[in-house]
C-alpha cells in the first residue's frame, strides 16, 4: 500500500482522535479522509501508529425510526500511546520555541 495512503487515514484518525478522545469506526475515518472501507481498514491495519479495539455503535429499528434496535461492536481504530506522546513532546517544543523566540531570526 502507498505511504500517502497510510499517511492520510493516520492523520485524518489523529485528528479526530484528538478532538474526542474517542476511537473511529471505518464509516467514521472515511467521512474525513473519503477513501473505500477496504483501503481505510487495510492502512489502518498495515500502519504502525495506529492501533485496533473494538467500539459499540447502535443499530436502529427499521420498523421504528430512531429507535435502538441493538448495539453491535465493531472494529475502530485509535492512534498507539508511543505516536500520542511524539505529537505532544513536539506540541511543548513548539510552545517552547514560540515562547523563547524574539521574532528577529538566528541573530538576536
Amino acid at each position: 500500500m502507498k505511504r500517502e495512503t497510510i499517511r492520510k487515514v493516520e492523520d485524518s484518525i489523529c485528528e479526530r482522535y484528538c478532538k474526542d478522545a474517542r476511537p473511529l469506526t471505518v464509516v467514521e475515518i472515511r467521512e474525513e479522509c473519503q477513501l473505500s472501507l477496504t483501503i481505510i481498514r487495510k492502512a489502518a491495519i498495515e500502519s504502525p501508529r495506529i492501533d485496533t479495539t473494538s467500539k459499540d455503535v447502535p443499530i436502529m429499528s427499521k420498523n421504528y425510526p430512531g429507535i435502538i434496535h441493538q448495539h453491535r461492536a465493531v472494529d475502530a481504530f485509535h492512534p498507539t500511546r508511543q505516536w500520542l506522546a511524539e505529537i505532544i513532546r513536539n506540541a511543548e517544543r513548539a510552545e517552547t520555541w514560540r515562547r523563547n523566540s524574539t521574532g528577529r531570526g538566528f541573530g538576536g
